[in-house]
């Protein structure tokens, strides 16, 4: 039912989403937004955060996200809460918006012109969108060994590049933002064998 909004969406309630951006998160209008969600881990210390990037990758994600006229949106794991919140005041282009705790995520997911995640389910909610997705898998070894694992191979299943270092991401981000239908065939793929029976009916069935 939480993925109806994705087949119903009129331009109308589509601006008034981002305008409650703007009003309430200070969220810039007319930029393409890059939303990074992760999923929750055990280990706090393995967490990514765009805000806490090194200086030389901080400087490169700026000229990038300049060049593509781009944001990132940053939201943590809601068990995560209370941690890393707000955003960056020395980069007005990355933005934690952890600290809301009125974010519907698939309202964040319907204004996101590129989804970044790692082994998160939200990534198939977002393909029925069939916009461009990351999967940044950093820690993928320790996560399967230490961490809650997968239940499928990622690689199997993922609609959309898998990179595992900083400079992988940024080279992705930069691809996908410019050409943004060269993963379209593998996310409808993904889209058709894990969202199979999506038709965004699914409240009106179940009533």
């Amino acid at each position: 039912p939480r993925n109806d909004i994705f087949f119903n969406i009129t331009a109308s309630r589509m601006e008034e989403i981002r305008d409650k951006y703007h009003v309430e998160y200070s969220i810039p209008l007319n930029k393409k937004i890059i939303t990074y969600l992760p999923t929750y881990r055990y280990n706090k210390n393995q967490r990514f955060l765009f805000s806490n990037l090194p200086k030389i990758f901080m400087e490169k994600l700026n000229e990038l996200l300049c060049g593509h006229n781009a944001i990132v949106l940053e939201k943590v794991h809601y068990q995560d809460t209370g941690i890393d919140q707000g955003y960056n005041d020395n980069n007005r282009r990355i933005f934690n918006i952890s600290g809301y705790n009125n974010i519907d995520t698939q309202e964040l997911l319907l204004i996101s012109d590129m989804l970044i995640t790692d082994y998160s389910s939200c990534y198939l909610d977002y393909t029925l969108l069939n916009r461009p997705i990351v999967h940044f898998i950093y820690d993928y070894e320790k996560y399967m060994e230490n961490d809650q694992g997968l239940y499928y191979k990622l690689h199997d299943i993922a609609a959309g590049d898998v990179v595992s270092d900083i400079k992988m991401l940024l080279e992705s981000i930069d691809d996908n933002l410019t050409n943004v239908n060269a993963r379209k065939k593998l996310r409808l793929s993904v889209r058709n064998t894990m969202m199979e029976y999506e038709c965004g009916r699914s409240s009106e069935i179940i009533l």
